[in-house]
């Protein structure tokens, strides 16, 4: 293997990830591959008030064979990917403060352009509806979604994808191999086999507070832009809109209703600059004028792809004839309010058509 490369993954494995721990190391020694001849004494005028870090450091010089066989085990699982190599991420490359080491679970597609989806871990009913229907439409333009794979908006985004057989990345706040939350195991294998899991910490390594706000430059790095569904004032969200904006990216975000908390922190983004979005489109025509997406055109997906149990029993009362609304209530015993959410996000998809007297018909 390299010894670059080798250097790096394993400074990666004994936690010495700080980009200027690194770019010290590297302007001390030369280049990477000279950082195996380091003494002490070296590594003592380097880091002369860090026992610890100086103490891991000699560990790894002084067993080249342990770490080599470390990498080579973590690489029969994963790729990995260093800030070294011709195939790492060209925007995340770009960024402030890129990762040194990546560790991949599924494919990097390069050809794909991305956009980050984020929100509120504990979303309302209409942040996870928009997630989902966003993401799903986003991928039939041929754009692939990235998220954080936590629970609410990012969940959603996720599945959003998986279901309309898009491409989604999931990035993660600890090791390439801990899935967290555990609820989100299908999930994370169903991504790992269509897509991508990727992490900057090596296997193992359990979820960290800390280590989330860290992830949030990833997401954003690897994206065109970033589109936050649902914040609050405080949310974590925010931090990931910051990073885009540091890192020149466009910020989209979505509205929502102004007394509500969750909707707080998108409203403040837009009232500061941030594009608002009101449909795919509003990304999807940015990202065609810049010639990132060089056809502007939907895949298609089959409808049972696309719909969810309830909005499949709706659709077939509308297949029938045209419906009210109040007939809908009756056939389906859900509420109003549950119905019309249904069919709004039935129009959204250019499946339903209003007509005359409050009516609704197929447009298939």
């Amino acid at each position: 293997m390299d010894q670059q490369r080798m250097a790096l993954i394993s400074l990666n494995l004994e936690g010495i990830t700080a980009a200027k721990d690194l770019l010290a190391i590297e302007n001390y020694a030369g280049n990477f591959g000279d950082f195996w001849h380091l003494s002490a004494s070296c590594l003592q005028e380097l880091f002369p008030l860090a026992t610890e870090k100086r103490k891991r450091i000699i560990k790894i010089i002084n067993n080249p064979k342990l770490y080599f066989d470390k990498v080579s085990a973590i690489e029969s699982n994963y790729a990995i990917y260093t800030i070294l190599d011709q195939d790492y991420p060209f925007y995340l490359h770009q960024i402030y403060d890129p990762p040194y080491v990546l560790y991949v679970k599924g494919n990097l597609k390069p050809e794909i352009p991305l956009i980050a989806m984020v929100g509120a871990r504990k979303a309302s009913a209409y942040g996870k509806w928009a997630a989902g229907e966003f993401s799903r439409q986003l991928v039939q333009f041929g754009v692939g979604i990235v998220s954080g794979l936590a629970y609410g908006v990012d969940a959603a985004c996720h599945q959003g994808a998986l279901d309309a057989d898009g491409y989604t990345i999931g990035v993660l706040g600890c090791g390439i191999d801990q899935i967290y939350p555990s609820s989100n195991r299908k999930m994370y294998l169903e991504m790992a086999s269509s897509g991508a899991i990727l992490s900057e910490y090596p296997p193992g390594t359990s979820p960290q507070k800390h280590f989330f706000p860290a992830r949030n430059r990833i997401i954003s790095g690897l994206s065109h832009g970033v589109f936050i569904l649902e914040a609050g004032l405080k949310s974590g969200s925010l931090i990931t809109a910051e990073f885009a904006m540091e890192q020149g990216k466009e910020v989209y975000a979505l509205p929502g209703h102004i007394n509500h908390g969750l909707s707080q922190g998108t409203n403040r983004l837009i009232q500061d600059g941030a594009k608002m979005v009101l449909k795919p489109e509003d990304i999807v025509d940015e990202l065609y004028s810049k010639q990132i997406i060089m056809q502007n055109h939907r895949v298609s997906v089959p409808d049972h792809i696309r719909l969810s149990k309830k909005e499949a029993t709706v659709m077939a009362l509308i297949r029938e004839k045209a419906i009210s609304i109040d007939e809908m209530v009756f056939h389906t015993g859900m509420p109003v309010s549950e119905i019309n959410s249904l069919i709004s996000v039935l129009e959204l998809k250019g499946l339903i058509q209003p007509l005359p007297g409050k009516l609704f018909t197929s447009c298939r």
